[in-house]
C-alpha cells in the first residue's frame, strides 16, 4: 500500500455510515490522490482513493456480517468497480498510484471471476442474497456460477443478444426496470459495491433502503439499510448506514470467513463455466426444453434447443426481436457465438450481420424453465 495520510476533510458519518457514528472507529487513510472528478460531468467526488485501517476493516467487516445474518431481503447492486481486479477497467479509477491493480487482458470476455464475484455466489447459494442488479455487461457473476434468473443486468449484457448495452442516453428495458423497482421496495439489504454513484437511475437500488432505514416511521420487517464498499468517496457516504473503503475482494475474503463460507479455493484460478442441462441434454449443444416456439415458458411442452454451429436462430425479444442468424461457433470460454442479421438502420431492408454471444448459464437456466423467455430459439428457414 502507498504511503497513507490521515483524513480530516470528511465527516465521521462520511468515514464510517450512520452506524459508526461514536464508534471510536478510526478514519480511513488516504493512499491515493487524484485531483480529478472520477465521472467528469456527473454527480461526483474526486479520485481520491482512501482505505480503512486493519483494526476498523476488521470491525466494520464484522458489522457487515451481523447486517446479512439479520437480512431476509439482501441484494447487491454492483458497478465497474466489482470487476477490475478481472482486469476490465473502469471510468472512475484516475489515480496514477491507485490500489485498484488489476492483470492484463486480450479482450474483456477473456476475463474470469474475481474473489468478491465467487464469495457473493456463495452467499446466493446459501440463501443469504436475493437478487443481483448489475451495472456491468460482462456476464462474471454468472461465471461464478449465479443462476441467471437471480440477475438484472439492467445496463444491457454482452452474453445475451436480446439486451444489448444500453448508451448513456438510452433507456431501460421495461421488465428489468420493473424487476429493479420491485426489488428497490422489497430490500432490507442492499449492498453497493464498487459503484461511483453518480446519479443513474439505478442507483435507486442504494438510495431507497437507505432512506427507508433512517427514516423516522419504521418498516415491517425493519429495513437495515444501506453498505457502500469503493476505495473513492460518492455523494451518498454520509447516508448508507455502513460505508468501508477498501478493495472488495480483501472485504469479500474477509466476510466469507466471518460467515463461515468456504475460502479454501479462492486463491485459485476460477474454473471455466460448465452448463448443468441434466436429462435436457439430448445430444452435443441439443437440448429439450418446457419453452414453445417463440421462446415462452411453456410447462410440459418440449422443444428442441439446437445450438450446433451454422443451425439457425430468431432473436425472441428485446429491440432485435424477430431478427434472424446463425449459431456461428463457440468461444474460446465456450460460450455461443452468434452471427445475426440487422438492418443498417432504422426502417432499412438492407442488413448485415452483427456479431453476438450467448452465456452457458441460458442452457441451464433454458433446461431448469427458471427464465419466463430465454434469447433464442430455432427457427425453419423458409
Amino acid at each position: 500500500m502507498a504511503k497513507a495520510r490521515k483524513t480530516s476533510s470528511m465527516l465521521e458519518v462520511e468515514q464510517h455510515g450512520t452506524l459508526g457514528v461514536g464508534c471510536g472507529w478510526e478514519a480511513p487513510r488516504l493512499v491515493a490522490q487524484c485531483e480529478d472528478e472520477a465521472r467528469p460531468g456527473y454527480a461526483t467526488k474526486k479520485a481520491h482513493e482512501y482505505h480503512d485501517t486493519k483494526a476498523t476493516l476488521v470491525l466494520k467487516v464484522k458489522q457487515l456480517a451481523d447486517l446479512v445474518r439479520q437480512s431476509r431481503n439482501c441484494i447487491v447492486y454492483s458497478g465497474a468497480g466489482i470487476s477490475t481486479a478481472s482486469g476490465i477497467g473502469d471510468y472512475a479509477t484516475k489515480a496514477k498510484k491507485s490500489l485498484d491493480a488489476r492483470p492484463k487482458l486480450r479482450s474483456p470476455v477473456d476475463a474470469l471471476p474475481t474473489k468478491a464475484h465467487r464469495v457473493l455466489v456463495q452467499m446466493h447459494a446459501r440463501g443469504m442474497l436475493k437478487k443481483w442488479i448489475n451495472q456491468n455487461h460482462d456476464g462474471l457473476p454468472q461465471k461464478a456460477g449465479l443462476p441467471q434468473e437471480a440477475m438484472n443486468e439492467i445496463h444491457g449484457a454482452w452474453y445475451d443478444p436480446t439486451n444489448p448495452v444500453v448508451k448513456m442516453s438510452g433507456e431501460l428495458r421495461d421488465d428489468l426496470f420493473d424487476d429493479l423497482c420491485h426489488w428497490e421496495n422489497t430490500a432490507d439489504l442492499c449492498l453497493a459495491l464498487g459503484t461511483s454513484l453518480c446519479g443513474m437511475n439505478a442507483d435507486r437500488l442504494a438510495t431507497t433502503p437507505a432512506e427507508k432505514a433512517a427514516s423516522a416511521a419504521p418498516t415491517t420487517p425493519p429495513t437495515l439499510g444501506t453498505v457502500i464498499i469503493t476505495l473513492q468517496q460518492t455523494q451518498y457516504d454520509s447516508d448508507c448506514q455502513l460505508r468501508i473503503y477498501a478493495p472488495l475482494d480483501k472485504v469479500f475474503v474477509m466476510l466469507a470467513e466471518e460467515l463461515g463460507l468456504d475460502t479454501a479455493g479462492l486463491d485459485r484460478s476460477p474454473a471455466l463455466y460448465e452448463p448443468q442441462p441434466g436429462a435436457a441434454r439430448v445430444a452435443q449443444d441439443v437440448f429439450e426444453v418446457p419453452y414453445d416456439s417463440d421462446g415462452k415458458l411453456c410447462p410440459g411442452t418440449k422443444s428442441r434447443l439446437n445450438l450446433r454451429a451454422d443451425q439457425p436462430i430468431r432473436l425472441t425479444s428485446g429491440p432485435h426481436a424477430g431478427a434472424t442468424g446463425v449459431v456461428s461457433g463457440k468461444n474460446a470460454q465456450g460460450h455461443y457465438n452468434l452471427r445475426v442479421d440487422l438492418a443498417v438502420k432504422k426502417g432499412s431492408k438492407v442488413k448485415h450481420p452483427v456479431s453476438m454471444r450467448l452465456g452457458l448459464w441460458y442452457v441451464t437456466a433454458a433446461a431448469n424453465g427458471a427464465l419466463a423467455e430465454i434469447p433464442v430459439v430455432n427457427y425453419k428457414i423458409p
